[in-house]
């Protein structure tokens, strides 16, 4: 009850502050690293679902902490409204789906267009945020009638009323990360889903729901990476890469579902514990990018990539933080963007053991689709990352760039710690998401210790310290054969490319678009199209 309390009136003053005083940019970043140390230990204890009642109800568990300790890792980090993260605080804490939904419409009221709070959220999109808000009552009110408290909602539904809320869920999951760009707004769909089909809708699902909400990770995942390569600003690659990464999660959530409905209960507790493994994973890795975009922004005079080039030279603590974001964020092995996605990865390999050859096709599917996004975002990665730390400078304020204050890059540190912690000690991770996991699972993910990650006993494991050993030989080896060589890549040329004008361009890679021109395929287009083929095959195996 106490970190309930604390967690409760720490929102509502980080939206009180942020609403009419200035100086929360300054206080913002050390009241949310406080309450990401409250969630973190939340978590840990495994508190019993705590719960202040009144005229609208706020609890805590082990989903909530896990939530709440990624949504304050990355504010503590990046530079978001207090407002939008206090209200995103009061919609994962909320015990009852009026208070719910209120915050959820709230969150994407104030939220941010595109970045870091600069834009307000534009009419479209308040608009997808009520609609969100809509669908998210209407599935609350078919799971509990007149009663909307939680506490009121946890039995079993099926048939069309099962169906209506899965639709329901998924719908309002899609509106609000679409109302809401960036990490936000993924991290409350991962959240909603886990909340209304995994707990709310009772240990017996069927199973082909996680076929939905696995093309809905999957669409969120590419279709924000279709995004990434014609962006001109670094903030919005950082969100768009966060949503990306989010997108697996939500889609191990489905494996959950599918495991859950074939009645395998360690299948579902890895997929779960992959989910939210790679939430805290994500809010660590994309917020360390965002505090080292923030620094070279503020050097070079604005966050456009045009005005970058050979920060590393210039800043070389800021640009080593970059590196470790970006190494995370391209899934290196031993980083933390890769612990999070290998353990998706061995969940959905798991679903597809728990059905016939559809279930093996789709999972065979949804993992060459997520292979296909990890390898464009490894390749944004590289490109952002050239076009910003290498080359020749681009304007006279990158020439002379100089690092950021001692407390930024004391931030930055203990980010990047963060980030080798969980990279390096997996398993930490998933003794942080353990609560979470015996919520939604019903047990934990069987674990080999901090430094060893087990997907089962027959399944291989993943022990990140030899992976790291293994890649620093490799990587020493290649430096000494190569000693005293000069090469010149003639592609890549610094970040620039020769067009007759000017070393200007700073396009070096870029992908055509997953979709062709004109045609503006959203995530909720395609998750519907996923809802059908969801009905069709559960009608199939009914």
């Amino acid at each position: 009850m106490a970190a309930l309390s604390l967690l409760l009136g720490a929102a509502l003053l980080l939206m009180a502050l942020g609403a009419v005083g200035r100086a929360m940019p300054v206080l913002a970043p050390g009241i949310m690293s406080v309450l990401c140390l409250v969630g973190l230990a939340a978590s840990v204890a495994a508190p019993p679902v705590a719960t202040l009642a009144g005229p609208v109800a706020f609890g805590v568990d082990g989903l909530s902490a896990a939530v709440l300790s990624a949504l304050f890792l990355w504010g503590a980090a990046a530079r978001q409204q207090p407002v939008l993260l206090g209200a995103l605080a009061l919609a994962v804490l909320a015990a009852d789906g009026v208070a719910c939904a209120v915050a959820c419409a709230v969150a994407c009221a104030v939220g941010p267009a595109a970045g870091h709070g600069s834009v307000r959220t534009p009419p479209p999109a308040r608009l997808l945020a009520l609609a969100g808000s809509v669908a998210l009552v209407a599935g609350l009110v078919v799971l509990g009638g007149l009663d909307l408290r939680f506490a009121a909602m946890r039995h079993g539904v099926d048939g069309l009323w099962g169906a209506a809320v899965l639709i329901a869920s998924v719908t309002a999951a899609g509106l609000f990360a679409r109302a809401l760009p960036g990490l936000p707004g993924a991290l409350l769909a991962l959240y909603l889903v886990g909340r209304l089909l995994l707990d709310l809708a009772g240990p017996a699902t069927p199973g082909w729901w996680g076929v939905a909400v696995v093309a809905l990770g999957v669409c969120l995942t590419l279709d924000a990476v279709r995004r990434i390569g014609p962006l001109p600003d670094a903030p919005r690659i950082v969100d768009r890469a966060a949503e990306a990464a989010l997108g697996v999660a939500v889609a191990a959530l489905g494996a959950a579902l599918l495991a859950r409905g074939a009645d395998v209960p360690p299948l579902a507790a890895l997929a779960v514990t992959a989910s939210l493994l790679q939430a805290v994973c994500v809010a660590a890795w994309a917020g360390l990018l965002a505090m080292a975009t923030d620094a070279c922004a503020g050097a070079v005079g604005g966050p456009q990539l045009s005005r970058m080039g050979g920060l590393l030279r210039r800043m070389p603590a800021t640009g080593l933080a970059m590196l470790l974001a970006l190494a995370s964020m391209a899934g290196v092995p031993g980083t933390a963007g890769f612990a999070g996605v290998w353990t998706a990865a061995q969940a959905l390999l798991g679903a597809g053991r728990t059905g016939g050859i559809v279930i093996v096709m789709l999972a065979a599917g949804v993992l060459a689709a997520l292979g296909l996004a990890m390898a464009l975002l490894a390749a944004a990665s590289v490109r952002f990352g050239g076009v910003m730390l290498l080359g020749a400078p681009r304007t006279a304020k990158a020439a002379a760039a100089v690092e950021p204050s001692w407390r930024l890059r004391a931030g930055m540190a203990v980010m990047a710690v963060a980030v080798l912690v969980l990279g390096v000690c997996p398993g930490l991770g998933v003794l942080l998401v353990a609560p979470a996991s015996r919520l939604l699972a019903g047990g934990s993910a069987d674990g080999a210790g901090l430094l060893v990650v087990a997907a089962g006993s027959d399944m291989p494991g993943y022990a990140a310290p030899a992976l790291v050993i293994g890649l620093a030989v490799a990587m020493g080896a290649a430096g000494w054969w190569a000693r005293g060589a000069q090469h010149q890549a003639a592609a890549w040329q610094g970040g620039f490319i020769e067009d007759g004008v000017g070393r200007t361009n700073i396009w070096p890679f870029r992908w055509p678009s997953l979709w062709p021109n004109g045609v503006a395929w959203g995530p909720m287009t395609l998750a519907v199209l996923a809802l059908a083929l969801a009905a069709a095959l559960g009608w199939a195996a009914r």
